[in-house]
């Protein structure tokens, strides 16, 4: 039995083709990850403030709302960002991927 939903705010990590009937798999989880780098970088969420406290609302914006990269974004986080929630064929493949693209960020800063 089902007694609630949990936070309205957690379903902004939830890649919206899951939600859509997609099944899960890396790509998904890819997804989840570009969300969680751009909240962190950003403080924000792709879709903006979810309504706390109405989670059908909140995933009703997230099915009908394209996710926006925050424009003050340097370009190389950005296209990190872009390139994990892109359309599931253009995404990044594995968490690896993901992994390999911060560690080239985290070099690029240091030189």
């Amino acid at each position: 039995m089902v007694t609630g939903m949990g936070r309205a705010g957690g379903v902004e990590f939830t890649d919206p083709d899951l939600l859509a009937g997609t099944r899960p798999s890396r790509r998904t989880e890819v997804w989840a990850l570009g969300a969680t780098i751009h909240r962190a970088l950003t403080g924000v969420g792709l879709y903006g403030e979810l309504p706390e406290g109405q989670p059908l609302l909140a995933i009703r914006r997230l099915l009908s709302h394209r996710p926006q990269v925050h424009p003050g974004l340097p370009p190389a986080d950005a296209a990190l960002v872009h390139d994990c929630i892109a359309d599931a064929d253009a995404r990044l493949a594995t968490a690896a991927d993901v992994a390999d693209r911060l560690a080239q960020l985290g070099r690029a800063a240091a030189a």
